[in-house]
């Protein structure tokens, strides 16, 4: 280990506190390891050539939404079906040009105010991410919550459109909604003495 860590010294992507720290946590069975990392091996085919390994760092690496945005803007748009926005009016109109039941029947409930992502396309291209699987991941975290279009792959500029879904109208999840407390202090023994508070699920 004291070793490894003399010979990365001069590598600036590798975290040089290992050897001896490294061994304490090992020893200890420390839970917060202050420098994670694995090294993982490959199957033959992708270890021969650095694109073919590029190809698995791809798949394995962890993509938060802000790092592939280049521009995030809120306006505010009324016209559901048109935009004020030059750069998105042909694809917002070419959308809304086939007519489907379910979008109609959520028109009124879009509010007028759009949040609109540019993405970056070098970013993404890097990532092999396409429109609809980052519009696709975006609506699966909101559930019913966002009305979202997106444009083409090949279009001038990669935008995402969001809109909240306001009303009473919004698909029933099938789960109830219930109040809890959040405190700043913790003194467990009191709150769980506390009538009206259960002691069993009080964490």
């Amino acid at each position: 280990m004291t070793l490894n860590t003399f010979h990365y010294a001069g590598v600036s992507s590798k975290n040089v506190t290992l050897g001896v720290p490294c061994l304490k946590e090992v020893i200890n069975v420390a839970s917060n390891i202050e420098a994670p990392s694995l090294k993982i091996f490959l199957e033959p085919f992708y270890a021969a050539k650095q694109e073919n390994a590029k190809f698995i760092e791809q798949e394995l690496a962890f993509t938060p939404l802000h790092t592939v945005t280049a521009a995030i803007e809120i306006w505010y748009d009324p016209d559901m079906r048109t935009t004020i926005i030059e750069d998105d009016l042909s694809f917002v109109e070419e959308f809304f040009a086939i007519s489907d039941e379910e979008v109609e029947a959520k028109m009124h409930l879009q509010s007028p105010w759009l949040l609109r992502l540019e993405l970056d396309r070098a970013k993404t291209i890097d990532r092999k991410l396409t429109m609809s699987y980052v519009a696709g991941c975006i609506a699966e975290s909101f559930k019913t919550d966002l009305f979202i279009i997106w444009s083409e792959d090949n279009a001038d500029k990669l935008v995402v459109r969001c809109r909240v879904l306001g009303g009473d109208d919004k698909e029933d999840d099938g789960l109830e909604s219930i109040w809890t407390l959040d405190t700043t202090g913790v003194h467990l023994k009191s709150v769980m003495t506390v009538d009206g508070v259960d002691f069993h699920r009080a964490t």
